[in-house]
């Protein structure tokens, strides 16, 4: 009787085996990217024309703004980097996305996003109007675009870029085409202000 019972449970444990190896695996889940967001010393604004506008941290060391904020100056253009060192023994990642949410008040223009192709160990006012820079895009924002409107831009070639040359910092610099050259000439504001909070980029190593 012993016999037949233990034969039994072998069978079982058996079939067990065989169906749980039958089973489909689970899916690995998917790896998380590392979001890097920039301090205030690694933000700053200000206007090409005016250097006397350049904040570290944005109009009053929070704000960064990119356009014409209002009647009495000019922010056209801001500069941000993001610390990137830890990826420099890899040489490269596999993804590279910055991302920021802008509230807009614009009359309808051009923006453009440059990336800095010298490392910016620390961010100046030169850098507003330095001409090492290569394009990355330009977009439009139109009239009329409500608040909360989210950019996201794949800026892998870029970084791995910094990252073979031995960057410890990614940096890059938004500006407004229409501010830049033409000015304000409606005597109002026009402009995209990025989210406090929001500007990060997001690494898939």
């Amino acid at each position: 009787m012993k016999r037949i019972v233990s034969v039994a449970v072998l069978l079982l444990a058996s079939f067990l085996v065989v169906s749980r190896a039958a089973e489909p695996a689970a899916a690995a889940p998917a790896a998380a990217g590392n979001v890097i967001v920039p301090g205030q010393k690694d933000t700053a604004s200000g206007a090409l024309h005016a250097l006397q506008t350049w904040k570290l941290g944005g109009i009053g060391g929070k704000w960064l703004a990119i356009g014409q904020p209002n009647t009495l100056n000019r922010d056209d253009r801001a500069v941000f980097r993001f610390g990137v060192a830890m990826y420099l023994f890899r040489g490269k990642v596999a993804k590279a996305v910055l991302q920021v949410v802008v509230n807009p008040q614009t009359r309808g223009e051009t923006f453009r996003l440059d990336h800095f192709t010298g490392e910016r160990t620390v961010l100046s006012a030169k850098d507003l109007g330095s001409a090492q820079v290569e394009k990355v895009t330009s977009f439009e924002v139109k009239k009329g675009t409500p608040a909360g409107l989210r950019l996201s831009f794949d800026v892998t070639g870029q970084v791995n870029r910094d990252l073979e040359a031995g960057f410890g910092f990614s940096a890059f610099r938004l500006r407004s085409e229409f501010a830049a050259t033409v000015g304000n000439p409606d005597n109002s504001p026009s402009l995209i202000s990025i989210k406090n909070g929001t500007l990060s980029l997001t690494i898939t190593p």
